[in-house]
């Protein structure tokens, strides 16, 4: 009786299988690198985010999605000016433009990144705004007046953060203190019948006051 013999792998599909973990090392964001020895080791490759293409673009600072900088900006110098990229981080990105010193006028020229965010809760009222159209609405804070939707507008304080653009370090945190700046809009957005809330604002001359020390 014969004894089957195992079938030969050849060599091309061996070399196939070596290849796998290469492979999988790549997907995982390696790359091989040689030694002084010769032999390979895997290097990751560098985390740093390109050169956005908008000053809009570098929000992710203040979301805290980008924390090691960006390449292809104007590194901190030692003397300002500073220009900024600078953005009200409240519900989502919302960049300022035309309204903050030293603003920066492209990308590749941005030094710093500012981060405009709330700073504790709203527990007072500053004002009332009234809205036609929805009376149904009674929540705190809130109550149908004649026919019309009354919305408080809530006394907030704010905060502001800086960052330097190419490392991603945070610079400092300035306390602007209250937003001074009370303000009723055309319209207001409800969902089942509640209104968003309303919050005061800083003033252009809180935020330029705040962010003047670090752009100078």
């Amino acid at each position: 009786m014969t004894t089957p013999v195992p079938p030969r792998r050849s060599r091309r599909r061996l070399l196939a299988l070596l290849a796998v973990p290469v492979l999988a090392l790549a997907a995982f964001g390696y790359h091989e690198a040689t030694s002084s020895t010769g032999a390979a080791a895997p290097v990751a490759i560098d985390p740093t985010p390109a050169l956005p293409t908008s000053l809009d673009d570098f929000y992710g600072t203040c979301a805290e999605q980008v924390t090691t900088g960006y390449h292809g900006v104007t590194a901190l110098s030692a003397a300002p000016p500073h220009p900024i990229a600078f953005y009200e981080s409240i519900g989502g990105p919302s960049p300022v433009s035309g309204l903050v010193p030293q603003e920066a006028d492209s990308p590749a020229a941005v030094q710093l990144i500012g981060c405009l965010d709330f700073s504790g809760t709203a527990t007072t009222s500053l004002k009332d705004c009234s809205f036609n159209g929805n009376a149904a609405a009674e929540i705190a804070g809130t109550a149908p007046v004649g026919g019309a939707l009354v919305d408080r507008v809530m006394a907030q304080s704010y905060q502001l953060t800086v960052y330097e653009a190419a490392t991603g370090r945070k610079i400092g945190t300035v306390q602007l203190g209250l937003g001074t700046e009370t303000y009723c809009p055309n319209s207001i957005i409800t969902t089942n019948g509640i209104p968003e809330r309303l919050y005061s604002t800083p003033t252009s001359a809180q935020v330029n006051a705040a962010l003047t020390p670090f752009t100078g």
